[in-house]
């Protein structure tokens, strides 16, 4: 699985492309047949229709307030586009374009959120196109007509795209664990990647991604739904590393000089330079990265390869990889402090942050799988 070198975007959302086809002649007066199923609760409504004709069980939909429901097969024809919001186990708002075709909380499993599937008759192999964000922090799962493969998250910025069977899964905010039945276990995917998957689960990527401008205006149609990244500084509390940052007004990195390539040097300067920045503090780097200087107070916070417990307990964070060595970031156990630099670190991931900054210092993109088990503590079977 190849990893290219990405450009240093940071787009802030997280969006799903579905394309289902290759693309012909567009033709207005083409009746769609969407397809139908008996229906369940309501799980959403329609808040705009922006235009051309769209159906839900072959039911036209009239305008915005339309009420969607378990089960209901949302399409769209030559023309059709609509944006939506879902509310069943987390707030789901997609900008489905022209040609499109899904199924809304199929069952089973329940938390299947929405499957992407071939375009309507007789529009199975035109591209159709659906953007969508997420939102409430709770994991779900979505799917595509390419069989078996499941896309689980907490929140995305999602593209999934199938044409002929082969699916193309795009992010642009926040990760993917892919589940493809030719892999003992799924992948992760990453803001400003995209993979391609064939029937038979072979994947090509993760790669960088490709953004149209059809794609961008389409997120930025998303308004108000695309998740904008928060770095605001953590409470002191009861933390005393905290309290002596912010009344210095200054954060002191250790770093040992002698063990860190150019590389991770330029990395971690241009990191922590970011975090000074957002928390109003200034930063020193110091070559040292012994335990003690952190629980002497010489450093708030480690820049370290991985390594083995010592006498002073520490709490460890994944930062960065480099010919296959890790680099973690050690603070002392103090609740805030941790909760903080965790924090952080997760949101620089999600949002791109930290692949500008890797790019810019390794003239690469990052390698995500290093994350996997600080964004997926748990992954679990696929539905």
């Amino acid at each position: 699985m190849s990893r290219l070198g990405a450009a240093a975007l940071v787009t802030l959302a997280v969006a799903a492309v579905l394309q289902v086809g290759r693309s012909g002649a567009a033709d207005a007066r083409v009746a769609v047949s969407c397809g139908a199923s008996a229906l369940g609760v309501n799980v959403g409504k329609v808040t705009n229709l922006v235009h051309g004709t769209v159906t839900a069980n072959n039911t036209l939909v009239g305008g915005a307030g339309f009420v969607l429901r378990e089960r209901h097969f949302l399409c769209t024809d030559l023309t059709g586009q609509v944006i939506f919001t879902l509310t069943r186990y987390k707030t789901t708002t997609c900008n489905t374009r022209p040609r499109s075709r899904m199924q809304l909380y199929p069952t089973p499993p329940p938390n299947l959120i929405i499957l992407f599937l071939d375009g309507p008759a007789p529009l199975e192999k035109r591209p159709g196109r659906s953007w969508c964000t997420t939102s409430k922090g709770k994991a779900a799962w979505f799917g595509t007509s390419v069989p078996r493969i499941r896309l689980y998250t907490v929140d995305p910025v999602f593209s999934v795209m199938t044409t002929g069977r082969t699916a193309t899964v795009k992010e642009t905010y926040g990760f993917f664990a892919v589940y493809v039945p030719a892999a003992k276990e799924p992948f992760v995917l990453g803001p400003l990647e995209q993979v391609s998957i064939t029937a038979s689960g072979v994947v090509t990527g993760p790669e960088p991604v490709v953004l149209t401008p059809e794609d961008r205006a389409a997120i930025a149609e998303l308004g108000a739904a695309v998740p904008r990244p928060s770095y605001t500084r953590p409470a002191a509390g009861s933390s005393k590393v905290l309290a002596r940052m912010y009344a210095s007004g200054s954060i002191k990195v250790g770093l040992d000089s002698k063990k860190a390539t150019p590389e991770v040097a330029a990395f971690t300067k241009r990191y922590f330079s970011a975090l000074a920045r957002r928390w109003k503090l200034r930063l020193t780097i110091v070559s040292n990265d012994s335990p003690t200087a952190l629980a002497e107070g010489l450093v708030d916070v480690i820049v370290t390869p991985t390594r083995a417990k010592g006498a002073v307990e520490v709490a460890t964070l994944p930062f960065t990889q480099q010919r296959r060595t890790n680099w973690d970031l050690e603070v002392l156990p103090e609740s805030n402090l941790v909760a903080g630099f965790r924090r952080y670190v997760r949101t620089s991931l999600e949002a791109a942050d930290y692949a500008g900054h890797y790019n810019a210092a390794f003239a690469a993109a990052p390698s995500y799988e290093r994350f996997r088990s600080f964004i997926f503590p748990t992954l679990p079977p696929a539905p």
